[in-house]
């Protein structure tokens, strides 16, 4: 199943150095947390250097993944990776000499602005270097790989807390982007594809638009189950701390989804846009059942059935816009959907704090499903009738020959 793609030696330095790249990411959340409070005292400061990091590389993401359309892959992709590098080391050095609250905030900003063009760099250097018959299991297969860093990286920030070094976490950001570095050194060079006169950015397409929109869908519900399980979790019983379990649990099913889709990707029915709209619906269906949830075992179960079709839909998407945009636009384009992505997963973090104090947590995964949900009929109906319309147009007349 997998062979071709192990067999692909460009397809095991992308994944390593993706694989190092992404651990850094995946550490920022909890690990910026943890070294403002060690700093300053303040869990406050912590989380707005996380919000800081977060808010930088998604309002980054696109304008850094265009200049990476504009120059050769592997330079531009190793600039912004030695530069962040070198930022998180700054950033951790400072964190422990307790430098004020409003420095290392900005640096936490900086961090995450400096390798925002890099995700959608590599997932442009994916989609050049696999076979179009290996290109859905291998978009699949990395986001399999995504989950189960996002499940690992806070376990490693964990330990260095528990040992009572908190700052001791960004300095092992520093090492992952650092690794990254030394991966992207080791990719094949790849020529910018040129601009295409006339072209918009990628952002701008109408039929990449709902794809974006329909990734800051998907980064809402996952947000919403990130942020909204521990307040949930005196309602059936459990202490707040349980939602870790919980949300590591979720990533694992993710990964599972994501190997399973990888698995059976080519033996599904219907084309990959209706199959991403439904899997989107299934992804509502079962945030109800979080909503619903009356005991712990139930609330597992739910989460987990959520779980199961991030992946996929991260894979589905990423394939789709692939398709969509001209060679030259993919750094760009893939940087603007995982900048939508984290947009949405930002907003539900605001609508969250908002929800909680009027309505309770289970509002918040109500709200969540029917936003889904809603979206997914939308997305699927809106397909059907762009399709009905493209069969409905009639063919060319044949050129006469005289």
């Amino acid at each position: 199943m997998y062979r071709q793609l192990l067999a692909n030696a460009a397809w095991r330095r992308f994944t390593l150095t993706a694989g190092f790249q992404r651990l850094s990411v995946a550490m920022a959340p909890l690990a910026l947390v943890l070294a403002g409070h060690g700093a300053v005292g303040s869990f406050r400061v912590g989380a707005l250097m996380a919000s800081a990091y977060t808010f930088a590389d998604g309002i980054a993401s696109p304008w850094s993944g265009r200049l990476m359309d504009r120059v050769e892959l592997r330079r531009g992709v190793s600039v912004e990776l030695g530069a962040a590098a070198v930022i998180l080391a700054a950033l951790a050095g400072l964190a422990d000499a307790r430098a004020p609250a409003l420095v290392l905030i900005f640096l936490s900003g900086l961090a995450g602005a400096a390798p925002a063009g890099v995700m959608g760099g590599l997932g442009a250097y994916l989609q050049r270097i696999v076979p179009d018959d290996l290109r859905e299991r291998a978009f699949a297969l990395d986001a399999t790989l995504l989950e189960l860093e996002w499940m690992f990286a806070p376990a490693l920030v964990a330990i260095t807390g528990f040992l009572g070094a908190p700052v001791l976490a960004i300095v092992l950001m520093a090492l992952a982007a650092s690794g990254a570095l030394g991966g992207a050194r080791l990719l094949r060079p790849q020529q910018p594809s040129g601009h295409i006169a006339g072209a918009g950015g990628p952002w701008r397409s109408p039929q990449a638009l709902p794809i974006y929109f329909l990734s800051a869908v998907m980064g809402y519900a996952e947000g919403t189950i990130n942020i909204a399980l521990a307040p949930l979790m005196p309602a059936v019983g459990a202490r707040p701390a349980t939602a870790g379990l919980l949300i590591a649990l979720l990533s694992l099913a993710s990964a599972a989804g994501g190997f399973a889709y990888a698995a059976f990707s080519g033996h599904l029915p219907g084309d990959t846009n209706q199959r991403a709209n439904v899997t989107l619906l299934a992804l509502g269906l079962c945030a109800i059942l979080i909503a619903v949830a009356p005991s712990l075992i139930f609330l597992a179960l739910a989460v987990a059935a959520c779980g199961i079709w991030f992946a996929p839909l991260n894979a589905m998407r990423t394939l789709i816009l692939g398709k969509l945009l001209p060679a030259s636009q993919l750094s760009e384009g893939f940087s603007t959907l995982s900048a939508a992505m984290q947009m949405g997963y930002g907003t539900s973090g605001i609508a969250t704090g908002a929800v909680l104090g009027i309505w309770g947590p289970r509002a918040c995964f109500i709200i969540a499903a029917a936003i889904t949900v809603a979206s997914a009929l939308g997305a699927w109906l809106l397909h059907h009738h762009s399709k009905g319309s493209q069969d409905a147009q009639p063919s060319e007349p044949p050129e006469s020959h005289q």
